[in-house]
């Protein structure tokens, strides 16, 4: 399964790149023969006073099936990534 992660706005650091990693390969290890390829993007979003100011949005695409997309906001990007 290949993983792409980018971001707007955040750092990627070593240990969110492992996060994101971690998270994304246990939900979906089980299907990892059904994925062509998995793409994570982490965002600040323009409103700081808002508790929810961090996005993620997951894509996968599976064979036979498409693209499914995920869309999560919260207060931090671990939690956003775990929401989504």
């Amino acid at each position: 399964m290949e993983l792409s992660i980018r971001t707007d706005s955040i750092e990627l650091t070593d240990s969110l790149r492992d996060l994101v990693t971690r998270r994304i390969r246990l939900a979906l290890n089980k299907f990892e023969g059904r994925i062509v390829d998995t793409f994570v993007y982490l965002m600040g979003l323009n409103s700081p006073k808002e508790d929810r100011n961090k996005l993620c949005l997951i894509s996968v695409r599976v064979h036979g099936l498409g693209e499914m997309v995920v869309r999560e906001t919260a207060s931090t990007e671990g939690a956003a990534l775990d929401r989504a």
